[in-house]
């Protein structure tokens, strides 16, 4: 016999009205009117195969191993990536888009169920799982105290106030008052002290262990970003040092 069982009956549970339809259909099976020995063999290795299949798809979503990772970024078209790449940030964000595309619509799903029910959800309940760590903290006061210091014009200089961030699964994203319009970059947090900045096109992804790296797209990007989100501030200077950029459209002037 298998060493775990294939069915196992919470009466607490089922007393509450909590019963699954693969506890219900296992019970079907070994009733007397139903019972054959064959078919119960074999819904017993299904339900011990899927039963493992979860334990482990619940292992690859929180830890991505490197054979996980490294068969998902060939599917997107990415061979030959070396394990330390995979380690620094490739698996962060394999665990984001993960989530991404298979928890939250579910959860979105659920809040948009409890609404047309008249009934709300905890979000801490659904989100408990993200936890801004103090890196990321240490990221956004970076971003603000460095925009301080590198901005001459008095609007940008009051606009740095309205720099904010939410925190996803896997990554952080900075925004200058709108998420979407006003996005700054995504942070991921990475391993060995590199971490990685995606910015907007033409800056892209920078994977770097100096943060000073990143100063001049982000003050590109920031002044862009204040120009389109809060055009009635008027007229704002291209800063020193991108003056030869079209910062909303990343041509050359």
């Amino acid at each position: 016999m298998d060493e775990e069982p294939f069915l196992t009956l919470d009466l607490d549970a089922i007393a509450r009205g909590n019963l699954s339809e693969d506890i219900l259909e296992s019970l079907v099976h070994v009733t007397k009117q139903s019972f054959n020995p064959d078919g119960v063999a074999e819904l017993a290795h299904m339900q011990l195969v899927k039963k493992r299949l979860r334990s482990r798809f619940v292992i690859e979503a929180n830890t991505p191993s490197e054979y996980f990772c490294r068969f998902f970024l060939q599917e997107v078209g990415l061979k030959n990536v070396r394990n330390a790449t995979i380690e620094r940030y490739y698996a962060s964000m394999i665990k984001t888009a993960f989530h991404e595309a298979l928890i939250l619509p579910v959860a979105q799903q659920l809040r948009s169920t409890a609404q047309e029910r008249g009934t709300t959800i905890d979000a801490s309940n659904i989100d408990q799982r993200i936890v801004t760590t103090d890196r990321e903290l240490a990221i956004v006061n970076y971003v603000r105290r460095r925009l301080a210091f590198l901005v001459s014009d008095e609007k940008l200089f009051k606009a740095i106030e309205e720099v904010a961030y939410k925190d996803y699964i896997g990554k952080l994203v900075i925004y200058y008052q709108k998420e979407r319009k006003g996005r700054l970059f995504d942070y991921i947090e990475g391993n060995g002290g590199f971490d990685k900045f995606i910015f907007p096109e033409p800056h892209g992804e920078i994977v770097t262990n100096n943060i000073l790296d990143i100063d001049q797209p982000l003050l590109a990007v920031f002044t862009s970003r204040v120009r389109d989100v809060t055009p009635h501030l008027g007229k704002i200077p291209c800063p020193d040092g991108v003056s030869h950029w079209n910062l909303k459209r990343g041509w050359r002037l």
